[in-house]
C-alpha cells in the first residue's frame, strides 16, 4: 500500500507508542488479534492524521483505508485490554466471508 490516494502529507510525527490491532485467523478458524505499532503519524493537508505501520515485510501502509473494518482498534497501551465479545466474532468472520467472496 502507501499513501498515494487521498490529501498530500506535510509531515510524519513518532508513532508515539501507539498500537494497531486488527482481526487475524489462527488455528482452527479461530478469530485472534495481529497487534503491530504505529510506527509514525502522517499529517496531511487537510488536517487529518493517519497512522503508519510495518507489514512484517518491512513495507509499510497507512491503516486509515480500513479504518472501518470490523474490530480494527487504534490505542494506546495504557489503555485497558479489551477482549473480542462473541458477536465482534461474528462481525468479523461475516465480513471476512463478503471480502473473499
Amino acid at each position: 500500500m502507501g499513501m498515494g490516494k487521498g490529501p498530500r502529507i506535510v509531515q510524519i510525527m513518532p508513532g508515539g507508542g501507539w498500537l494497531i490491532e486488527r482481526p487475524a485467523w489462527g488455528p482452527g478458524d479461530e478469530v485472534t488479534r495481529l497487534i503491530r505499532p504505529v510506527v509514525a503519524w502522517a499529517l496531511r493537508e487537510d488536517g487529518s492524521l493517519v497512522p503508519i505501520e510495518l507489514e512484517s515485510d518491512g513495507t509499510w501502509l497507512d491503516s486509515i483505508h480500513d479504518i472501518s473494518t470490523v474490530g480494527l482498534r487504534i490505542y494506546h497501551p495504557d489503555e485497558a485490554d479489551v477482549e473480542y465479545t462473541e458477536m465482534e466474532k461474528a462481525q468479523i468472520r461475516a465480513e471476512d466471508s463478503r471480502q473473499t467472496a
